[in-house]
This record gives C-alpha cells, sequence and structure tokens, in this order.
C-alpha cells in the first residue's frame, strides 16, 4: 500500500509544466508582432519556474504528510523517487521536467525558508565565479551543508540533500566532466547557442 502512494508523485514530478502551459496558451499573435510573443515567453518563464519550484517544495511537503508515522526510509525514498521522476521525466523522453534548480530550491526551502535567499545567492555566486552552470549548482548544493550549523537543520537534511546531489550527479555527469575538460562549455557559450522558443 505504501509504495502505491509513490507512482501518483512520480508522475506529477515527470509532468513538464513548460509544455502543458505551452498546449494551455498556444501562440496566437502573429509572427509580425516580436513584442507580443515576448511578453508570453517571460510570463511562460516566471509560470514554468515557479510550477517547478512549487512541485519540489509540495512534494516534498507531501511525502511529509503521507509517511509521517512510518519509517524514515520511506520519505528518503518518496524524495529520491520525485526527484528521479523530474530529473528523468518520462514525459519528455527521459531528460528533465524542467528547470532542475528551481526544482530542488523548492526542496531545499521544505527544510528551511532560508534557503530561498541563500541556495539561490550561492548558486548564482558560483555560477559566475566558475562560469559553468551544471558545477555551479553542484558546489552549491554542497555548500548547502552548510546549513545544518547555519540554520540548525536535523538529520532528515543530512540524506535529502545526499540523495539529491547523487542523483544530480548522475544527471549531469557529462556536463560536470565537461568542466574539466580543454574546452570547457561556458555560460557565454550558452547564451549565444540558446534555443528562444
Amino acid at each position: 500500500m505504501v509504495f502505491a502512494s509513490y507512482l501518483p508523485l512520480f508522475f506529477l514530478a515527470s509532468i513538464p509544466i513548460k509544455g502543458v502551459l505551452n498546449w494551455l496558451f498556444p501562440d496566437k499573435a502573429p509572427d509580425k508582432v516580436p513584442h507580443i510573443n515576448g511578453t508570453k515567453y517571460i510570463m511562460l518563464f516566471i509560470f514554468s519556474h515557479i510550477s517547478n519550484f512549487l512541485i519540489g517544495l509540495g512534494g516534498a511537503y507531501t511525502i511529509e504528510q503521507l509517511f509521517f508515522y512510518e519509517y524514515p526510509f520511506f520519505t528518503y525514498l518518496g524524495i529520491a523517487i520525485i526527484t528521479v521522476g523530474y530529473f528523468w521525466s518520462f514525459l519528455k523522453h527521459f531528460n528533465p521536467a524542467g528547470n532542475i534548480s528551481t526544482f530542488i530550491l523548492g526542496i531545499l526551502v521544505y527544510h528551511t525558508i532560508h534557503f530561498l535567499w541563500f541556495y539561490s545567492l550561492i548558486t548564482l555566486l558560483l555560477i559566475l565565479l566558475t562560469n559553468h552552470v551544471s558545477m555551479g549548482i553542484f558546489l552549491s548544493l554542497l555548500t548547502t551543508y552548510f546549513g545544518i550549523i547555519i540554520f540548525d537543520l536535523n538529520e532528515t537534511f543530512i540524506i535529502t540533500n545526499t540523495i539529491i546531489i547523487i542523483l544530480f550527479i548522475l544527471r549531469k555527469n557529462k556536463s560536470l566532466t565537461n568542466f574539466f575538460s580543454s574546452r570547457p562549455e561556458t555560460i557565454t557559450q550558452q547564451f549565444h547557442n540558446r534555443n528562444y522558443h
């Protein structure tokens, strides 16, 4: 019975929110008016990131409510399942369902609201210092262990954060090893190669 509770959480974490929003609000304006499309893309960006954050936060909260009286193992397994569902979405050909950083932020904010500013600030700083998005997020995940001391968190956070870090390494291993290559993909290169849609 306990394992049947994981399936809806896995499915909900796998839903690509940006694709759903594109389906709900298709392009109706002609291509000759670029500022109308620009506004739509800004709103799509904001709503998709807020939704990804809420999936992480809501998933962690739901797991805690479902398995509060069970062994802590079920909570850790639930966090791992929603993270796997989000990182390897079967609805998006086993690519991430959305922005990984905002999803992780949602799970971290479940432990303490202070991660809203701490993780965001550290991630931005480390991305700029390393000039590499995946390495910046990875290093910021490692620095969140300081939250144990700074924010007085319990051992649940240690195990949850370790699960997230392991799954992040598995998801982004190619990008993380690219950082140590002779020609890493920098933020500037990603900016020039970006896709507008």
